[in-house]
């Protein structure tokens, strides 16, 4: 949060989107890139390349890849995130055979679900001239697949009270530092920890408290949408 004095900064402080609260000063922020899709010359080559091998049809009469090719972004962009990459990752490149998977609530309706919504959406989409759409295959895991890999890893299902192999880490903000939970969770265990952040606003959040907290942490990043922190092992 920015707070001005007239037309001049007064101060910035962090903002917790859940609680909607300030929580402590910061002197300086970081205006980060607002969307995956890069829109640098070498995500334009790829995107045209890949364009023109996946879509039949007068290019000319295409907004989408003209837009594109002159580094101007659009709503739903995010739908041809694959075009921008000579591939893309799933959560599943990322997990060992012997990582716990734990599944919270009706999974298997939801993944359904959403995949039907994907495949309307293509079918009403699909013979759009001017701005034609992925198959959900290109860009989706099927609830076929997705299953068929989550099956590969031992899984926890959800209950009222956590298993006994399973640690509360949760951020307590009426103590300090708020990540203690899992700081003394970090003392405890010989593995390594990988967090991951659904976007670089919540890596940035993430960021502040691990510092905040004196965990010790190195960056590792991922070529598609997600971004991952490899947190050390506390001394």
């Amino acid at each position: 949060m920015i707070f001005f004095f007239d037309n001049e900064i007064d101060s910035i402080r962090t903002f917790d989107v859940d609680t909607q609260r300030s929580l402590y000063p910061t002197n300086k922020i970081k205006l980060l890139p607002a969307r995956e899709c890069p829109l640098d010359e070498n995500g334009i080559s790829t995107f045209r390349q890949n364009y023109r091998e996946r879509f039949e049809g007068d290019l000319a009469k295409s907004n989408l890849y003209k837009s594109i090719s002159k580094g101007t972004p659009f709503a739903g962009m995010e739908w041809y995130l694959p075009l921008f990459f000579d591939g893309i990752d799933s959560i599943f490149d990322y997990l060992d055979k012997d990582d716990l998977v734990i599944q919270m609530g009706d999974l298997s309706k939801s993944a359904e679900n959403y995949w039907s919504e994907a495949e309307s959406r293509f079918r009403l989409y699909a013979y759009d001239a001017e701005r034609p759409i992925l198959q959900p295959k290109d860009l989706l895991i099927s609830p076929d697949d997705f299953f068929k890999k989550i099956k590969q890893h031992k899984d926890i299902k959800k209950t009222k009270h956590a298993p006994e192999n399973i640690a509360i880490v949760a951020i307590d903000r009426d103590v300090s530092p708020p990540l203690d939970r899992l700081k003394t969770f970090i003392k405890r265990t010989p593995k390594r920890i990988l967090i991951c952040a659904e976007g670089l606003g919540r890596r940035e959040s993430l960021f502040e408290l691990l510092n905040q907290s004196s965990i010790d942490f190195s960056v590792v990043e991922s070529g598609g949408m997600i971004l991952w922190r490899l947190v050390k092992r506390s001394a």
